[in-house]
């Protein structure tokens, strides 16, 4: 997601929200001169369950947007035969 012409100095912030719409994750980040780009991403996601999650992605108090990904059970560590891809039939 593009942000142009945003202030500097501003925080930009992530916030998760998981399939009952509860809040899984936050995350904070200043927007510096010397930060062209932020990458927001949740690498701890063990625990998540299956289902559809989103990200909004806030800056002053504006919503600049949301993205919704899934989490499947194809996809997740123990039960995913990692020389396939996750879309891959398990079957």
């Amino acid at each position: 997601m593009a942000i142009n012409y945003a202030p500097r100095d501003a925080f930009v912030v992530a916030h998760w929200y998981g399939p009952q719409d509860e809040t899984v994750a936050l995350q904070e980040e200043e927007l510096s001169a010397a930060r062209k780009r932020l990458r927001f991403e949740q690498d701890d996601t063990e625990d998540w369950q299956q289902g559809t999650y989103r990200v909004e992605v806030w800056i002053r108090g504006y919503k600049l947007g949301e993205r919704r990904f899934q989490i499947s059970g194809a996809c997740r560590p123990e039960s995913h035969d990692a020389s396939q891809p996750c879309n891959a039939d398990p079957s």
